[in-house]
């Protein structure tokens, strides 16, 4: 896909150190759909279409994309993996823009407990503004819907870490 970083190669990965170490393991490609953000555009009257997720302000929506993750691993985690390689805040020329751009953040882990998959998520979040707090989280909890029905995500080790990105009153904990 255009203008989208992905680290994920289907050539063999050199590793070049004191010991001459070359691995030859091949990554085979696959993709995987993760939501993008399309910011309306109040210059032109653009209408949103109907039946798309509202977020930011409630100008802008979600946007379903492909990237391109590593066969091997489980839709959920290649998902999210292939989500938080997105570097750019412009999405190639599509018109779409990645709201984590600023943001550093990484899978970790994933587990089932009873009928909830647990998402372990670790990082640091930056948002660019107020609209860009639910962006920013509609972003990354509506990929995970894509795959998971019931979940909850663990933010660096804290069961409340997530929910309280968005709190603005100093009250969450």
């Amino acid at each position: 896909m255009t203008g989208c970083s992905n680290k994920s190669t289907t050539e063999p990965e050199e590793v070049n150190n004191t010991n001459e170490i070359e691995t030859t393991e091949e990554v085979n490609p696959t993709t995987q759909d993760v939501y993008a953000v399309k910011i309306m555009d109040d210059d032109t009257n653009e209408q949103i279409p109907e039946g798309v997720i509202l977020t930011g302000c409630e100008d802008s929506y979600l946007v379903k994309i492909p990237v391109q993750v590593d066969s091997t691993l489980i839709p959920l985690e290649g998902a999210l993996k292939g989500l938080f390689v997105l570097e750019d805040r412009e999405i190639g020329q599509s018109g779409l823009i990645n709201a984590l751009y600023q943001s550093d953040m990484e899978f970790d882990y994933i587990e089932n407990e009873g009928d909830t998959t647990v998402i372990g998520l670790v990082g640091a979040v930056q948002f660019g503004g107020t609209c860009d707090v639910p962006r920013v989280m509609d972003q990354v909890e509506k990929t995970i819907e894509l795959y998971e029905d019931n979940y909850k995500i663990i933010w660096n080790g804290s069961e409340t870490g997530w929910a309280c990105l968005s709190d603005q009153s100093g009250e969450c904990k």
